[in-house]
């Protein structure tokens, strides 16, 4: 059976975890039940025994404690080593996502801040099968989410392999970056508590996964939107170094909060809460409670109508969606922290979607407003100033992408939040680091869900590359294309490289900007120069690929 423990070293085990029965979320023990329990779903954790889940050939662990509770005064403070348990934790469940509101549209507030939790799945037939792990890091702006979105059973199959995801702290609770808590962190650090969170899930991976069947020393750590921007700021700062071995970063860049920015939302933060002018304001911004906090201005579209300063038109924003430049766990911004070979130099594939834009379009009803050339032009304004406006709608006429101004607007938008910052960081990168990088653009369109010809959006390849869709969901064809995404997913796991025969991929190169393409029908196709004149032509007007959405 899997991660067999042999009867005598459970039953040691067991006398060593069995003070205190009957704790929530603990199961008594007794000698009838021991007897009964089965062996291959039990797992000694450094906190504690476990019990997972048979999932078919996989063995799945959920909802493990990874770090204290972030309540009281750990609230906005680094993560602290979960207390040990007694007994057999239950680990058949995920755990509950982090506070956060219902969508970027809802304001209502769901999730507890008891949440740093992490989950396993594991291949292994032994606990010395020593295979290769993979980290996800799920997405949602940092704003929403949780590690229970996906169900990693089926990718775990593949090769086999070892698979972890984790919750972390997301919005105001994961990004909030304010003065007074850096004046009491012992590093100064602030504003990155969701990625100190991913940091100590590693720690956690580093410790355990062996006995899991993973190998600690092959771990690929990857994520999609938020989760490949938490994936690129893990690369540059010094915290996660030796943490693992290999990257995969899913439509995003290492663009980072703009100071102004971080600024604003600290000061828009703290009068929100009413705690303006109070004496000890760290202890004052603890004591409010997380459903004040989760709606404040910034948090998705919640209350950016309580300043001006909050709105886009400002050129200033509240924010809570990225990473900041702390002193700790980024002591520059990525790009810097890379052009200076100071980064964690690990293979790496970058992989982003043809149409980035698609989804966040038609979710703002867009589709409705830019009908005519006009009508696209005024939106632009809406975002950028007259100047910058002006010249984004003359690189992308409506003209060059199928007489639609929609869709040239879809792929202006595109390049701006996602291919051009991409193929900065590429650029320098593959110049800083000996270590490959490759590049992938996913270009299929999806002909089922809702609508059912779903375009290559942003995130319609996670169910390809994590097989993560059911069965029904797939033509013949998809299911071949997902099988060779994933295959080569676990193979980079194994080996970080994921060349094969099927797969010739060359490395990435600034000379060239050589990309691989994944569509069906599934082949090798090679592509070059993603709108590279454009990138060119946004950078000379001021884009600066260093923070979000910068323009000089």
């Amino acid at each position: 059976m899997r991660l067999t423990l042999k009867p005598a070293l459970l039953c040691l085990l067991l006398a060593i975890a069995s003070d205190g029965f009957g704790q929530h979320g603990q199961i008594p023990l007794n000698e009838a039940y021991a007897a009964s329990l089965e062996l291959g779903t039990i797992v000694w954790t450094d906190r504690g025994l476990v019990r997972g889940v048979q999932q078919g050939s996989i063995v799945s662990f959920k909802g493990i404690p990874y770090a204290k509770p972030p309540v009281g005064n750990l609230r906005w403070t680094a993560p602290q080593l979960a207390d040990a348990w007694p007994g057999i934790r239950d680990a058949s469940s995920f755990g509950f996502r982090c506070t956060q509101l219902q969508s970027l549209a809802d304001s209502t507030p769901t999730g507890r801040e008891d949440c740093l939790t992490i989950n396993v799945w594991t291949g292994a037939a032994s606990s010395q099968a020593g295979l290769p792990v993979f980290v996800y890091i799920h997405g949602g702006a940092n704003l929403l989410g949780g590690s229970d979105w996906y169900d990693f059973a089926k990718l775990a199959q593949v090769g086999p392999s070892v698979i972890v995801s984790m919750n972390y702290r997301v919005g105001p609770f994961g990004f909030l970056a304010h003065p007074a808590l850096a004046a009491q962190d012992p590093n100064g650090s602030t504003g990155n508590y969701g990625v100190l969170d991913q940091i100590e899930a590693l720690k956690w991976v580093q410790r355990n996964i062996s006995r899991f069947g993973g190998d600690p020393q092959r771990v690929l750590l990857g994520g999609q939107s938020a989760g490949a921007h938490d994936t690129l700021v893990l690369i540059a700062s010094p915290l996660a170094r030796g943490l693992f071995s290999a990257a995969f970063s899913m439509s995003h860049s290492w663009v980072v909060q703009p100071p102004v920015t971080v600024q604003n939302t600290a000061r828009v933060f703290e009068r929100f809460v009413e705690c303006e002018g109070a004496a000890d304001m760290a202890a004052c911004l603890r004591s409010k409670t997380p459903e004040l906090v989760v709606k404040a201005p910034g948090n998705g579209t919640a209350g950016l109508a309580f300043d001006p300063s909050c709105s886009a038109a400002s050129g200033i924003g509240c924010r809570f969606n990225l990473a900041s430049v702390d002193g700790y766990v980024l002591p520059d911004t990525p790009q810097r922290i890379v052009q200076a070979g100071q980064h964690n130099a690990v293979p790496v594939i970058h992989s982003s979607t043809a149409l980035e834009l698609t989804q966040a379009v038609h979710a703002n009803d867009l589709q409705e407003i830019i009908v005519n050339d006009a009508a696209y032009l005024y939106v632009l304004q809406l975002q950028w100033p007259q100047q910058v406006a002006d010249a984004i709608f003359r690189l992308y006429p409506s003209s060059a992408y199928q007489n639609s101004p929609l869709l040239a607007y879809i792929v202006a938008m595109g390049d701006i939040d996602f291919q051009c910052p991409k193929r900065n960081m590429l650029n320098i990168m593959s110049q800083a680091q000996l270590a490959p990088v490759w590049s992938a653009l996913w270009t299929h369109v999806w002909d089922h869900g809702e609508p059912k010809k779903q375009p290559a959006g942003h995130a319609t390849d996670i169910p390809f590359w994590l097989r993560t869709y059911a069965a029904a969901d797939l033509t013949t064809n998809e299911t071949i294309l997902s099988n060779f995404m994933a295959g080569t997913l676990i193979k980079f796991a194994y080996t970080h490289d994921p060349r094969s025969a099927y797969i010739p991929w060359p490395a990435y190169q600034a000379a060239d900007y050589a990309y691989f393409k994944w569509g069906t029908p599934s082949k090798a196709e090679m592509g070059t120069d993603l709108r590279e004149q454009q990138c060119t032509s946004l950078e000379q007007i001021g884009f600066n690929w260093e923070y979000f959405k910068t323009v000089h």
